[in-house]
């Protein structure tokens, strides 16, 4: 009986201990992780407004070698063909 009881005490006093060190972890690994995702999303949306912002100069940039260009009409006052 007495086996039986120190045997139930020592797997309540690992369970014990398990819960502890498992409590220790998640306290401090869930910042890092929170930190650590917040950063992740920080650098993809810099990388997205980069790559936005090259997209809008090349846009101005062929804006700019165009002509002046009075409406939807060629040199010769014929319309553009349309596109089907």
């Amino acid at each position: 009986m007495l086996s039986v009881t120190i045997a139930a005490l020592h797997a309540n006093a690992d369970l014990l201990v398990g819960v502890v060190i498992g409590l220790a972890v998640g306290f401090l690994a869930g910042p890092m992780l929170r930190a650590w995702l917040a950063l992740a999303e920080w650098r993809a949306t810099s990388r997205e407004a980069e790559l936005t912002d090259e997209l809008l100069g090349r846009l101005g940039r062929d804006l700019d070698g165009l002509g002046e260009v009075d409406g939807p009409t060629r040199g010769d006052g014929r319309t553009w063909p349309t596109s089907r």
